[in-house]
């Protein structure tokens, strides 16, 4: 028989002992199905661009958990899932979030990337923390909240979307729909800590535009790929602005193109160099234009160099400690683990970035961890999947009581 527990009068500010030991002991019962689960995510593969059979697997699993599902295009054969507890009530929403891709396939991997290997507790496999971990914790969690018929005063939405690891299309794709959220979780590898930051990041390309001449002759014209070449070697005289939180902004270059497609003996006569560039509050878009417009000058070329900003954009962001979220996590979180939750700051970016600029919406990264993420031989540690799915619990009965 089902346990059913509706929140009407929970205290806020209070882990409720009673529920966490009935939350625990059913997310201890359900272990092998939790793995289960994640093992069947690992064993799918999804490289960014590549996340239909994983959101057909994910949509699956929902509708057998019985919890309302729906897809959201936004590419050809790519979709976010989108899985709501219950009908929508007029109270807070909690927004659940995790991404379906991985980064390509490295070399050097000694145990199966896609077989979901345990080995001492690890689960190894391309994406087991980066974020699979993540996705089935969050699984879990509203299997937890429907199974034993627990109805927290408000709404718990789940998405997971695609092509986190490039231009985050999913999560922006996702904020379109005007869904409203009073606050989320991010479920990153993080276990240890909670990321209440990210820097930003742009891409910044310089078109260099010098002018063609004979090879033989290169004074009678300008060599783009010469200037470009010394625009490069001269960054380390830009200036960067420094956050008590984040620390100081970044640049590194990607890529430098330039040159014959088809042998000729010809002065290059253009160059193309793409930056990453991560940034902190006050180093906007006019701000890093005008920063390389300045160093440009200074530098003694002849070519005309073209700056532009490209996607992905990032904005940086810093969440307050004092956010009802926060709090409501590090308390769990002590209960739960008899440990305290540490404060960090993420020195990239994530989907956080646009839930928190974009929508608005307070957002902790927290999720189970590993290790050698983007590396050979990833793994997430098991049991940590199922810590935070218990944390995961509570937290919604917590912030939606």
């Amino acid at each position: 028989m089902q346990s059913h527990v509706k929140l009407l009068h929970a205290s806020p500010g209070v882990v409720k002992m009673e529920m966490l030991k009935q939350v625990s002991e059913y997310v201890d019962k359900n272990r092998e199905w939790i793995i289960g689960v994640l093992q069947n995510l690992v064993r799918i593969p999804s490289v960014v661009g590549e996340e239909q059979k994983i959101g057909e697997y994910i949509e699956k699993v929902l509708n057998e958990i019985g919890v309302h599902v729906e897809r959201q295009n936004v590419e050809k054969d790519r979709f976010n899932v989108i899985a709501r507890l219950k009908k929508p009530s007029t109270g807070k929403t909690l927004l659940f979030c995790g991404h379906m891709d991985t980064v390509p396939l490295s070399e050097g991997w000694t145990i199966d990337p896609f077989g979901g290997k345990i080995i001492d507790g690890k689960l190894y496999g391309l994406g087991a923390s980066d974020m699979k971990g993540g996705l089935a914790a969050m699984i879990a969690t509203l299997k937890t909240l429907n199974d034993l018929s627990i109805e927290p005063n408000g709404n718990v939405l789940f998405v997971s979307v695609v092509d986190e690891e490039a231009y985050s299309k999913g999560i922006l794709k996702f904020l379109e729909k005007n869904i409203r959220a009073d606050m989320a979780v991010l479920g990153e590898p993080h276990f240890y800590e909670t990321l209440l930051g990210y820097k930003g990041k742009m891409l910044v390309e310089l078109v260099v535009k010098g002018r063609a001449s004979h090879g033989s002759t290169p004074e009678h014209g300008i060599n783009a790929i010469n200037d470009a070449a010394k625009i490069i070697t001269s960054l380390d005289q830009l200036n960067f602005l420094r956050h008590e939180k984040l620390g100081q902004g970044s640049l590194c270059v990607l890529k430098i193109e330039g040159g014959y497609k088809k042998y000729s003996l010809t002065t290059p006569e253009k160059a193309t160099i793409i930056i990453s560039r991560h940034t902190v509050p006050g180093e906007t878009k006019e701000k890093v234009i005008n920063d390389f417009k300045q160093l440009i000058n200074l530098i003694n070329i002849r070519s005309q160099v073209e700056i532009k900003i490209k996607p992905p954009f990032y904005s940086p962001y810093v969440l307050s400690e004092e956010e009802e979220i926060v709090k409501a996590l590090m308390r769990i979180y002590l209960k739960v683990t008899g440990r305290e939750l540490k404060i960090d700051y993420g020195t990239s970016v994530s989907d956080a970035n646009h839930l928190v600029v974009k929508g608005g919406i307070p957002t902790v990264v927290f999720g189970p961890s590993g290790g050698n993420q983007h590396a050979p031989n990833e793994y997430v540690l098991v049991d940590q999947v199922l810590t935070v799915s218990k944390i995961y619990t509570m937290l919604a009965i917590e912030l939606l009581s």
